[in-house]
């Protein structure tokens, strides 16, 4: 992305038809979203920030609960616009919807989000139906991203988050990253509420992204990540409910170059309790 970015003089995309192109020659309706975009719009987390993209439309039920649809097409727990971090679907099975509670990347390593607003399930498969959101982080091989934030906000807010790329040996470079968030949406408001609406909602991650050059044409890639969320969900257009997820997953990527051109093999695993 960076080497690629840097030859055109613009953002680079594979979210349109699978293979690199210039973000002016796509053949599709999108929208890309820059690490310094991000930076400037004070957003604390991706539904925010997404919110800013002409013709995506955010639902929030909660302090940390939200729902992203695009042109209108928006529910609770819609199923329809594919959400993926390097790659890998990040959608839970058991009802086929992303809790973008649980995504476990930190803004501040988002080299590029690429949304696509229309249908793309020809080229990404089911769950493509109005869209497709790719968000892209750094690759530690090639780009150094270090640093910590921390902030707090009305009722009773707080949030922190740390970057660390580490290079291990000539051939070895990791990322590590963590954050944590906490707030009182009940705060100031009547205590009549019923009990079981009034968790707390909050949330913390740890990702994992290392690389290893195993000769001087193979290259692998492994990513592993852990989530931790509890927010108050909407389960229907009348009634919500408060709502734990642990998840967890990995990512197995090796990209060797042959006499053949560039070949690469991919496996990813998610889980969730």
């Amino acid at each position: 992305y960076g080497s690629l970015e840097a030859l055109f003089g613009e953002p680079v995309t594979t979210s349109a038809t699978g293979s690199p192109q210039r973000s002016t020659e796509v053949p599709v309706d999108m929208t890309i979203i820059s690490a310094d975009d991000i930076k400037r719009s004070g957003a604390h987390d991706l539904p925010t920030l997404l919110g800013r993209v002409p013709g995506l439309d955010v639902l929030n039920w909660g302090a940390m609960s939200s729902d992203v649809g695009v042109r209108g097409y928006n529910q609770p727990m819609s199923p329809r616009l594919l959400v993926l971090v390097n790659g890998r679907q990040v959608y839970l099975d058991h009802y086929g919807y992303t809790a973008w509670s649980t995504i476990p990347v930190q803004l501040s390593e988002i080299r590029q989000i690429e949304v696509v607003k229309g249908p793309n399930a020809a080229l990404f498969g089911f769950n493509a139906v109005s869209g497709v959101v790719n968000i892209i982080t750094y690759n530690p091989k090639y780009d150094n991203v270090s640093g910590g934030q921390v902030s707090a906000s009305s009722r009773n807010g707080k949030e922190a988050s740390i970057v660390q790329t580490l290079r291990l040996s000539p051939k070895i470079a990791a990322r590590l990253s963590a954050g944590v968030a906490k707030a009182d949406e009940w705060d100031n408001t009547a205590s009549l509420t019923a009990a079981n609406y009034r968790n707390t909602p909050s949330r913390s991650n740890i990702n994992l992204d290392a690389v290893a050059s195993l000769t001087d044409k193979t290259e692998l890639r492994f990513q592993s990540s852990v989530s931790n969320a509890q927010v108050t969900e909407m389960v229907s257009n009348y009634a919500s409910a408060a709502t734990k997820y642990l998840t967890t997953s990995f990512k197995l990527d090796l990209t060797s170059e042959t006499k053949l051109g560039l070949v690469q093999a991919s496996a990813y695993r998610n889980t969730m309790r």
